[in-house]
Order: C-alpha cells, then structure tokens, then sequence
C-alpha cells in the first residue's frame, strides 16, 4: 500500500503541474490578456467567459496558434504585448478602450 502512494502523489502533482506553473500556449495567454484589457476599459469579462476561453484554446488550431495568438502576445516595448500595441494603434487617439468598443460592434453586427 505505501508504495501505491508516492506514486499517486506524483501522478496528482504532473497532473496540476500546468495550472501551477503558468505553462499556457498563447492563446490561451491571450484569453487573459484580453480579459485584463476588457478590466482596465471598465467593463466585465466574466470569470466564466475567460474559463471558457482558455478551456477552448487548450489545443489549439496550429494556423490560428502560429498567425495570431503567437504574433498577438509577442513582447512589444511601449505597450507590453503586440495585442495591445496594434489596438492602440488602430484606435482614434491611440484608445485601447475604443478599440475594443469597435471590435465589439464589429462583431456584434455579424460584419
């Protein structure tokens, strides 16, 4: 029986191994980026939501992995992230914020 359990215990700590050490593909690092965007613009992206997210971006598609959540969370020196440094440049006046509010309308109205 004792030799049953250090086993056990080594299969329960590689199981949460990825949950302790940050260990996360990019998009599923961009699921909190964006979260943490929508926090800063006031505005509330649900504990649920980013659940969902990072869950739906466990294994993800190795094209959408490799163009955009790669590209998106690369460093960027001003703005932290690439994702953030293209929002703001896409925004009038350099608003990250407005951006997001274009993006959700855009996405919204099925365009």
């Amino acid at each position: 029986m004792m030799r049953r359990i250090p086993g056990f215990l080594l299969a329960v700590a590689f199981a949460a191994l990825p949950g302790l050490c940050g260990c996360e593909n990019s998009c599923q690092q961009m699921c909190r980026e964006f979260a943490d965007i929508y926090e800063e613009c006031g505005q509330a992206y649900g504990d649920s939501e980013l659940r969902d997210c990072v869950q739906e971006y466990r294994i993800p598609d190795k094209t959408v992995l490799a163009t955009v959540c790669d590209y998106g969370m690369q460093e960027n020196e001003e703005w932290g992230t690439t994702l953030r440094a293209d929002m703001v440049s896409s925004a009038d006046g350099g608003d990250i914020c407005t951006t997001l509010e274009d993006w959700q309308r855009t996405v919204g109205s099925g365009d």
